[in-house]
C-alpha cells in the first residue's frame, strides 16, 4: 500500500511487486489535500482522478517493467512501481 501524507511525497517512495503473487497495489490519500495517481512511464498508463483526502485506488499490473507516477496537482510529488514477471 503507498500513501500520499503529509508533507507532500508518496510513502515509500518506490516498491517492488511479482505479477501473480503481489501485483496488486492500493494507494490511501493519507494528506488533508486531494492528489492524483498517475502514470504515462512503463508498459501500462494509469490515472486515479481526483482522490480526495482518505481515497484509495487500486490498479493490478499485469506487464513487467517500471512504471513511474506522480501527482498532477503537485509535480514534485512522484513513485515508481517496479513489477517482475511471476
Amino acid at each position: 500500500m503507498y500513501g500520499a501524507g503529509t508533507g507532500g511525497n508518496y510513502a515509500p517512495p518506490s516498491i517492488t511487486v511479482v505479477i501473480g503473487i503481489n501485483n496488486t497495489v492500493e494507494w490511501v490519500n493519507n494528506d488533508t489535500v486531494a492528489h492524483t495517481v498517475t502514470s504515462n512511464s512503463g508498459p501500462a498508463s494509469f490515472n486515479s482522478g481526483n482522490m480526495n483526502a482518505g481515497a484509495t485506488f487500486t490498479f493490478t499490473f499485469t506487464v513487467a517493467g517500471t512504471y513511474e507516477y506522480y501527482c498532477e496537482y503537485h509535480s514534485w510529488m512522484g513513485g515508481q512501481v517496479i513489477v517482475e514477471a511471476g
